[in-house]
């Protein structure tokens, strides 16, 4: 398999509570609203757009989430670009374990769920970190990007985007990242 690159991240979208799901590959459409859960999750609104891949390839869902932390845009990038940490610096709860294995982590997620995740990046000079899963019995692509905007001295954005095919898995990788924002939320500000 291999794991493909994109872009860096746009600027920030505005905080409308709004996730957003980006299905590649499908003729153009107004976006729709759809609810989805799975493993007994609460089902939550999400916005689908559907946007045309040049390629004509296979579909691929780009989910993105955004959230406001009370914190220095410098302690939360060094939360985060500390990747063996995930689970005691960034998403407390809900990694339970991390097991550095060179340029790679393998985590044990709160479901039970086990993955092998390889650093791709980390640029201090934009406060990027890139990762992807390489090794998957479900996923044929998985790329992670983590970025933090300074928002002020005492304020930043950190904004999470994932790359996933097949599209399907969208609504289950959706709502574990829907799982693990409160979380992170909390354990960058300090309150966990």
């Amino acid at each position: 398999m291999t794991c493909a690159l994109r872009g860096p991240l746009s600027r920030p979208l505005q905080d409308d509570g709004t996730d957003w799901v980006v299905i590649l590959g499908r003729e153009r459409s107004e976006p729709r609203r759809t609810t989805g859960a799975e493993n007994g999750q609460t089902k939550r609104q999400v916005l689908t757009m559907f946007i045309t891949n040049a390629t004509g390839e296979d579909d691929m869902a780009s989910i993105r989430k955004e959230i406001a932390i009370e914190a220095p845009a410098a302690r939360v990038w060094d939360a985060l670009r500390d990747f063996h940490a995930v689970d005691t610096r960034l998403a407390t709860g809900f990694v339970v374990k991390s097991v550095p294995e060179g340029n790679t982590r393998v985590l044990t997620f709160s479901n039970g769920s086990v993955a092998r995740e390889e650093l791709v990046s980390a640029d201090d000079s934009t406060q990027r970190l890139v990762y992807a899963i390489c090794t998957s019995e479900r996923l044929r692509h998985y790329q992670g990007a983590a970025q933090v905007f300074a928002e002020g001295d005492r304020r930043c954005r950190f904004v999470w985007v994932v790359d996933v095919l097949p599209e399907e898995m969208a609504v289950y990788i959706n709502d574990q990242m829907s799982l693990a924002v409160p979380l992170m939320k909390k354990r960058l500000e300090g309150t966990s």
